[in-house]
Formats: structure tokens, C-alpha cells, sequence
């Protein structure tokens, strides 16, 4: 198989975006490297009002290749920004293609080695609009921080009707097709009555109990995570966050939290809860049309394609919540947020390939409908 990009081209462009620090919330430097080379080839680019509202130094990058009306249009999506400590990575590369950090930080592949993919497979579908539908390229900032660009992502700018986000841990090929919802919990305690001149117990050993409960009655595929305690002897806030593989069960496991902490507050503590969807669950089964599709170009680029659920949500998650379903594909990016974080130059090159015929050759066969 002839390549369609060579290690000298990912290693240039690689090395330059890994060496432009964007941590969460300041992204600026990096978008407009991004944005230079999406505009150099001959997408309209614009920046949504995101980063207003996350107090962030950009927003989320939209660019728009206009395509054939007769086929559909599609994402490609990535996240601009790295958790705090790749900012001071120093990219370092092996003679046989690896890339690392030579300092013991994180390296920021995570998702640079994706946000590179699109942009080395945006260079070769400039010269392919021919063949493919109208492109849109997505890069959001503050992923890490809870999918939050995603999240305040201008939905109105989006014309694509499938696609791929290029963020899934594991080896080159891996297809993750299913996500858990993240949802945001707030529990309030305070006390009915006063008996003497104490409460029967404290608002923190309640708590206690009530996670205790919670947990034995939480569904399966479902997962519980505490984060803040706040308040006083006899009120307290406890917050945290719920994931769960569906609708169903997200509302069998709120059900449980209310009967766990009813059962244990016996009628003499009142318990306010507050909800907020961060990003809905979706799944995709493999035999979907679109994963048929990502498996095919997959294949043609000579990897194997492995489906994987994930563990936590990404923004793949939020673009099924807006009816855009998408793959998350890996592009080779290992132990992620790690001092052993590292990518290899012909994964990457390869999950190019594979994208590129995603959106030319294997998007011919995705029919009007995408069920």
C-alpha cells in the first residue's frame, strides 16, 4: 500500500503543535495555528463565543469545506487543549517514530496527535471535494475540563449529519462506540426538627450512610463519584458526579439515591437533590451503518479495527446529544496524562489514511438515512 502521508510530514507537523502549549482555558496560540492551516486549505473558518463564556482565551474552531449535495455531510472533531502539566512537555522523538516527553511530563498527544490527523487529512481532502460531501472540522477547547467547549459549542454553526472524534484511548484502530452520561448531583441535608439540644446524628455520618446505601442499590454499568462535602455539624452539601450506559438506568439510579437516603434519614432529615445533565450516554451498535463505514476505511489503512466502550464521556458524547453520531477512533495515543504518554508517527499516519477514505471512498456508501 502506497502511503498517503509520509513520517517526514507527521513529525514536522506533530512536533510544531506539540511544542505550542494549550492547556484548558488558554488554547489561543494553538487555534490560530490551527485555523491558518485549516483556511490554507480553502475552508471557511470561525471561532464560536465559547470562550466567553468558559472566561477562556478562545472559543471552539468551525471550518466548513463545502461538498457534493448528494452526499452526506460529515464531522471531524478534535480537542485543542491538554491538561495543565503537558504544557511544559518537551516533545521528543526516537529514531523509529516515537514521540515522548523528555522531561517527565504529560505530552499533550493527547489530542494533538488527533487534532493532527484532521489537519494532515484536511491537506488531502482539500484537492478530494469531488468525491465527498461538505466537510466540517470541529476543534473544541476545555475538553479536559468536562467536555465544557463541546458543551457551549454554537450548535447552529453545524451542518454535519455523522462523523468521527479522534480522542479514544488504546491502540491505533480502536473504535469506541458507546459512552456513559455524566451527570452532575447536589445533595442538601439539614435537619426537620431539633430533639433537645442535638440532632440524633451528624449531617456528615448521614452522608456517610447514605453513600453506603447508594451504592448498594446502584445499578450495574453505573458509577458513583463523591467530590465535595460543604456545610456545618447539622447542614451539609454533598456533590458529585453519576455515570451511567443509558437513560434508563441513569433514572433507576437517581430512584436509588432518593430511596437510599430516604431510608436512612428515617423522616427526620430533609433531602433536596439537584441534577444536571453534562453530557448524555449514547451507543452505537457495530453493525450501525457509520461504524460499517469507519471499520472499512480503518481496514483500508491497514489496522485492525477494535471496538471498545469507554469509561467516561467525551465530546463524542455531546455531538450524539446534538444528533450528530460519531465513532471515536484512536490514533495511537498511549497512557494518557501520564509521564509515559507516547504516540508513534506511523499511527499516526496511518489514522490519516483511514480518515481520508472515511470521507471520500467509504462515505459513498452511507445512504441518506443513517439508521
Amino acid at each position: 500500500m502506497t502511503p498517503l502521508v509520509s513520517w517526514a510530514e507527521v513529525r514536522a507537523l506533530l512536533l510544531d503543535l506539540l511544542a505550542i502549549p494549550s492547556p484548558s482555558r488558554r488554547e489561543a496560540a494553538l487555534a490560530a495555528r490551527c485555523e491558518q492551516e485549516l483556511a490554507a486549505c480553502g475552508f471557511r473558518v470561525v471561532r464560536d463565543g465559547a470562550g466567553q463564556h468558559l472566561k477562556g482565551e478562545t472559543g471552539n474552531l468551525v471550518a466548513t469545506l463545502p461538498g457534493r449535495p448528494d452526499r452526506p455531510p460529515l464531522l471531524l472533531s478534535a480537542h485543542l487543549d491538554t491538561v495543565a502539566a503537558a504544557a511544559a512537555s518537551i516533545p521528543t522523538l526516537t529514531d523509529d517514530g516515537r514521540v515522548y516527553s523528555g522531561n517527565g511530563q504529560p505530552l499533550g498527544a493527547d489530542d494533538k496527535a488527533g487534532v493532527a490527523v484532521v489537519l494532515l487529512a484536511a491537506r488531502r481532502l482539500a484537492h478530494r471535494r469531488g468525491k465527498m460531501g461538505t466537510l466540517q472540522v470541529v476543534l473544541t477547547v476545555a475538553e479536559e475540563l468536562g467536555m465544557l467547549g463541546a458543551r457551549y459549542l454554537d450548535r447552529s454553526l453545524l451542518q454535519a449529519r455523522a462523523g468521527l472524534v479522534l480522542d479514544a484511548p488504546g491502540p491505533a484502530g480502536t473504535l469506541v462506540t458507546s459512552g456513559p452520561s455524566h451527570t452532575a448531583w447536589q445533595l442538601s441535608l439539614q435537619p426537620r426538627a431539633v430533639w433537645g439540644t442535638a440532632t440524633p446524628t451528624s449531617a456528615a455520618r448521614l452522608a456517610a450512610q447514605g453513600l453506603t446505601e447508594w451504592r448498594k442499590r446502584l445499578p450495574a454499568d453505573c458509577v458513583l463519584a463523591t467530590h465535595e462535602f460543604a456545610g456545618d455539624g447539622e447542614r451539609l452539601r454533598v456533590s458529585g458526579e453519576l455515570r451511567c450506559r443509558s437513560d434508563f438506568l441513569l433514572e433507576q439510579a437517581r430512584a436509588a439515591a432518593v430511596a437510599a437516603f430516604a431510608a436512612v434519614a428515617a423522616g427526620r432529615w430533609q433531602c433536596k437533590w439537584q441534577w444536571q445533565c453534562l453530557c448524555p450516554a449514547y451507543d452505537l451498535p457495530t453493525n450501525h451503518m457509520l461504524c460499517r463505514t469507519v471499520a472499512s476505511a480503518v481496514q483500508s489503512a491497514g489496522l485492525t479495527p477494535r471496538w471498545a466502550r469507554a469509561e467516561a464521556g467525551c465530546d463524542a458524547n455531546v455531538f450524539a446529544g446534538y444528533g450528530i453520531p460519531c465513532v471515536n477512533l484512536a490514533v495511537g495515543c498511549q497512557h494518557m496524562h501520564t509521564s509515559r504518554e507516547t504516540v508513534h508517527l506511523a499511527d499516526v499516519a496511518a489514522c490519516t489514511h483511514a480518515v481520508v477514505h472515511f470521507c471520500t471512498d467509504a462515505a459513498w456508501y452511507l445512504p441518506g438515512g443513517l439508521g
